[in-house]
């Protein structure tokens, strides 16, 4: 899982992406801290972050998340 330059795993992300955040469902703003999970899909850190501390899969797609970390 990959997050803004906070993280050791960080990649920068100076342009956000375009659209919303799919669990927060707001824009995607610069400047705004974000996590790609391993699935691709992008989230804002916090979000993202939050959302696996209660389910393992991603929203997006149902990818197992924790599994693949479990195998990082």
């Amino acid at each position: 899982m990959r997050t803004s330059p906070a993280s050791p795993a960080a990649r920068a992300s100076r342009t956000p992406p375009p659209g919303t955040c799919p669990i927060c469902l707001e824009e995607y703003a610069a400047g705004d801290e974000l996590i790609t999970f391993p699935c691709a899909h992008v989230y804002h850190a916090k979000c993202g972050t939050e959302w696996l501390r209660h389910k393992p899969n991603c929203p997006t797609c149902q990818f197992d998340v924790a599994e693949a970390l479990k195998r990082a």
